[in-house]
């Protein structure tokens, strides 16, 4: 490190010494040159060395404010930048400006990096959501599709379970109904076998009374039949006996009757 930079009262006070010291000359005993013109020579190399000095100081306060611009716009760009690589050692080897254009350059490359870093990510989250968009819709189809095949196919089976309970439902009636009807017609025809062997004689006798009547009703239908048809034909003998009495002048008696 400087040591001016660091410490320039020191550093100063070291310089005065060694000013003072060149300069003294302890007394002697012998005559000193005294002249006006060694003095005026004297007092020129005296502000010749202030002048010197003076330049020095200068500088050193220039580069000492130089050097805190240095150290403090470092610091603000450390503080807004932290990703810019730049060690502080390096001030001292480079001017305000040329620091200023070396961090400017800097900044510039971490911007670019920093935009091509966001641009990456960009893409990798575009990419990846898009990705997991395709996976969730495939995902979300294969499940409505499943979802609708097991609704439909409950809703099958639920008509299916309803459509077979109406149809046992009608048929325990209709085999119900049957089983009453066939215990009703069983029923009657017990009774009716039973009424009937309790009751032989009376149906028998009924029986025999309703053929007798038969008989008598076919026998007197058919007399009565063939007594129209001997009228009938009498009538139509006596009419063609007539007709031929009118056509030969004769006619007959009629018989008594």
């Amino acid at each position: 490190m400087i040591d001016h930079l660091h410490n320039p009262n020191d550093a100063i006070g070291k310089t005065m010494e060694g000013f003072f010291r060149k300069t003294y000359s302890p007394p002697k005993t012998t005559d000193r040159d005294t002249s006006l013109g060694q003095a005026s020579k004297e007092m020129e190399r005296q502000q010749l060395k202030l002048l010197q000095i003076n330049r020095r100081m200068r500088s050193i306060g220039a580069y000492q404010e130089e050097h805190r611009q240095k150290i403090d716009f470092f610091a603000y760009i450390k503080k807004k930048y932290p990703l810019i690589e730049f060690e502080e050692h390096n001030l001292h080897n480079y001017n305000f400006d040329e620091v200023k254009r070396i961090i400017a350059s800097r900044i510039e490359a971490a911007r670019m990096l920093q935009a091509a870093i966001k641009i990456q990510r960009s893409y990798r989250y575009n990419t990846q959501r898009k990705r997991e968009y395709r996976e969730w819709l495939r995902k979300d189809t294969a499940a409505r599709m499943i979802q609708k095949n097991y609704k439909a196919s409950v809703w099958v089976r639920v008509m299916n379970r309803l459509s077979r309970k109406r149809k046992e439902a009608m048929a325990r009636r209709v085999q119900q109904f049957l089983r009453g009807h066939l215990a009703w017609k069983q029923a009657m025809q017990m009774k009716r076998d039973a009424h009937l062997r309790d009751n032989f004689a009376f149906f028998e006798g009924i029986r025999e009374q309703f053929l007798i009547d038969a008989q008598i009703k076919i026998r007197w239908a058919w007399r009565l039949k063939q007594r129209r048809k001997t009228i009938r034909l009498q009538k139509k003998r006596e009419a063609e006996e007539a007709k031929n009495a009118r056509l030969y002048g004769r006619a007959k008696k009629k018989p008594k009757r």
